[in-house]
């Protein structure tokens, strides 16, 4: 995307899937104005459409794009009602960790494998490692890849072979490669992947709610207000920690089955992983719908380079609907019951869309 991943995902393409790419021409090549985007992020909304038409035009079904450094990797995939699907960044590290477990189990190796995310990431994966038994080891980290880098050294040095780590925010570490996220080695992965579905019948979309069948649907809404000023952030967090809700364990109609103070080191119920940040403001829960059976996980997070409080929110349930219900409730009650409660200076641009396609308005 107008930036130096083009020439070599182009021969890595070439010389290791005998494949060869349709470039957006439009974007193709170095700019340092990033003229046919507002910002030059694969996440952002539009940043695909020029490709997406390329895409089009050429009768092509997957889309792959890396940022301007081609440090991270993000896809769309063709669905069988002409519409285009764009994978969140959750989907694709789901959808890389079933292929590079897949594979490991047909190629015998013996060695534990780990695969590593963040805490603010998908708790699918942790569910895959699971069932897959003690072959497979998961392992979580506070945002960020020199966190996820540190922890992949560590576990190499104690003779245990990490496969994979990857963070929601489209990157994607293979230690083999490097200890640091990598789009052009996540594309050639996802290639490597898709061909070895398309083998069974299956596009990557197809694959994605194969496992949701198998692992439960998760729906995630990862969007971010804006705060004028540090302490009125703060105020935020603290209100939060001070609540009734957080005393009483209820939000809203969900019972708070767990959380976390990452500033504080303080938590209730079982965290496998701790963390703790004093330098930060960060807290996470998780909440439970007794009457469903589905439930929610949910952090807020202060940014350290902007003025944002991040929402990183992910339900799970027995179907796409009680997924999509439980994640818009979860996320209206958030937002009524306690950052519209503590501060209105709190700004959201409106509209906030989940991964699994539900638009949910959001008073400003």
């Amino acid at each position: 995307m107008h930036g130096v991943g083009w020439e070599l995902m182009d021969m890595v393409s070439r010389s290791l899937h005998e494949l060869d790419l349709i470039p957006c021409t439009a974007q193709q090549h170095p700019h340092p104005d990033f003229p046919t985007v507002k910002f030059p992020n694969p996440e952002e909304t539009g940043a695909l459409d020029l490709a997406l038409k390329e895409a089009d035009k050429n009768s092509a079904s997957l889309v792959l794009a890396n940022d301007p450094d081609a440090d991270r990797f993000a896809a769309a995939c063709k669905m069988p009602n002409g519409k285009w699907h764009q994978f969140t960044g959750d989907e694709l590290g789901v959808l890389l960790a079933s292929f590079l477990m897949d594979f490991t189990k047909t190629h015998s190796i013996e060695r534990q494998a780990a695969l590593i995310c963040t805490a603010v990431s998908s708790s699918m994966m942790s569910k895959m490692i699971d069932r897959a038994g003690q072959h497979f080891r998961f392992d979580q980290t506070l945002t960020g890849f020199k966190w996820i880098g540190n922890r992949a050294d560590d576990l190499s040095k104690q003779g245990i072979s990490v496969l994979f780590g990857y963070e929601e925010a489209l990157g994607y570490m293979f230690p083999d490669v490097s200890l640091d996220k990598d789009g052009i080695a996540a594309a050639s992965c996802f290639i490597s992947a898709a061909k070895s579905w398309a083998l069974k019948g299956l596009s990557p979309y197809q694959k994605l709610v194969e496992l949701y069948k198998e692992y439960g649907w998760h729906d995630s809404i990862n969007t971010y207000f804006t705060s004028s000023d540090a302490s009125i952030t703060k105020t935020l967090f603290d209100s939060i920690r001070a609540s009734e809700e957080l005393s009483n364990l209820k939000f809203g109609e969900l019972a708070i089955s767990r959380w976390r103070d990452v500033t504080t080191g303080k938590s209730f119920g079982d965290w496998p992983f701790t963390f703790i940040d004093a330098g930060s403001q960060m807290l996470a829960f998780t909440v439970n719908d007794t009457k469903s059976g589905s439930e929610a996980s949910f952090t807020l997070r202060a940014s350290g380079t902007e003025p944002k409080i991040k929402i990183y929110l992910e339900s799970a349930g027995p179907d796409s609907t009680a997924a999509q219900r439980m994640s818009k409730y979860t996320f209206e009650t958030l937002v009524r019951v306690w950052i519209r409660r503590a501060q209105s200076e709190i700004k959201h641009s409106g509209r906030a869309i989940s991964s699994l396609g539900q638009t949910i308005d959001v008073p400003a």
